[in-house]
């Protein structure tokens, strides 16, 4: 038992060493990049991202669970809303371990975007280090916004309202601007 705690603590500094914050960890999807064609879970006409082509689609990941994903909620939804009569899709994959406690939240708050339930998927090709996490898919399936960690701040509501106006502008197959954002 001496061994095994003497392991355990020699092993600690390499875990922390190599485990930092969620928002120092390299996201997999970079913004600019074509987003992954992921199947969306549970969808009885089995629709993929590459479905909502020709739209802008915003992809939010979050729990009932998660303090900073409820936290940021509200200001979540008004900044969508504001957006609303766009053609704009809004995605809702939850993380929780029990899908009916999202359904029951998105229920209670009226919220009517798509809901899924992500069993992991999302996650791990969307950045893999936390949630909140949200990205912004252009109308020719590349990522214009991704940021995951803390809610909507000042700074990070900015410049995702920047992208999605942008996004909802920009024609299929319109050249990229220098409004490509990731906080």
């Amino acid at each position: 038992m001496k061994k095994w705690a003497i392991l355990c603590l020699a092993l600690l500094p390499l875990s922390v060493a190599t485990r930092g914050p969620a928002e120092k960890r390299q996201p997999k999807i970079l913004v600019g990049e074509m987003a992954p064609n992921l199947p969306l879970e549970g969808d009885k006409n089995g629709a993929t991202l590459a479905t909502f082509r020709g739209h802008p689609v915003l992809i939010h990941l979050w729990a009932t669970w998660c303090g900073p994903c409820m936290e940021s909620m509200p200001d979540f939804i008004r900044l969508v809303n504001s957006f609303h009569g766009s053609d704009l899709v809004v995605l809702m994959m939850d993380r929780d371990h029990n899908p009916i406690d999202a359904h029951f939240y998105l229920l209670k708050n009226g919220i009517t975007w798509p809901a899924y339930h992500d069993t992991g998927r999302f996650m791990k090709d969307f950045g893999g280090s936390g949630i909140p996490s949200t990205a912004l898919i252009d109308r020719d399936g590349i990522v214009r916004y991704h940021h995951t960690g803390e809610g909507l701040s000042a700074k990070t509501e900015g410049k995702l309202k920047n992208a999605i106006a942008s996004a909802l502008a920009r024609k299929v197959g319109a050249p990229a601007g220098a409004d490509d954002t990731q906080p």
